[in-house]
């Protein structure tokens, strides 16, 4: 990516504690990313500790029986959790990528859906102190997805790679 756009999402990350910084920061990730743009996630709120988004039920994330196809539902728990993961990491200074993605579905979604990802501040502390011994680490998250009456539909856990950019092969 380019330096310029990373520093412009590192300002804009900063700023997505307000209305109008969350929804400059949905704008940047939907058309920076084009793969999100069909599946319309909105994202509602965008901490250092916790990142919520709705996927919306709609033609385009839909499976052949009507319900919420599977990609669809690791798609907003993947990106759910790297999102919070850039919050912490500053995207000038280091590279977040998924390593791995497993998905555990408990109920078809046939309702929109509610993504949420945590994480506490001693594990983002550790992993500060990790990268700045070893240039890089890694970390698994799980991103916890119901319907938007509360029902569990999946639990969504992705590894990712947290590294220096310096320390990036290219």
């Amino acid at each position: 990516m380019n330096k310029t756009l990373l520093k412009s999402i590192d300002y804009l990350m900063k700023k997505s504690s307000t209305k109008s910084g969350l929804v400059a920061i949905e704008k940047v990730f939907t058309v920076g990313i084009p793969f999100n743009k069909p599946h319309g996630i909105k994202f509602l709120s965008l901490t250092s500790y916790e990142s919520e988004m709705l996927m919306k039920k709609k033609r385009s994330n839909l499976n052949h029986l009507g319900g919420m196809h599977a990609c669809a539902i690791a798609t907003v728990g993947e990106f759910c959790a790297g999102l919070m993961l850039c919050k912490n990491f500053e995207m000038t200074a280091f590279r977040v990528i998924m390593k791995k993605i497993e998905v555990e579905y408990s109920s078809q979604a046939r309702k929109s859906i509610i993504a949420k990802s945590r994480v506490d501040a001693v594990l983002v502390e550790d992993l500060k102190k990790r990268i700045v011994l070893d240039g890089q680490t890694e970390v698994d998250l799980k991103t916890y997805i119901e319907d938007i009456d509360g029902k569990k539909i999946a639990v969504v856990t992705t590894q990712w790679q947290l590294k220096k950019w310096d320390e990036v092969r290219k």
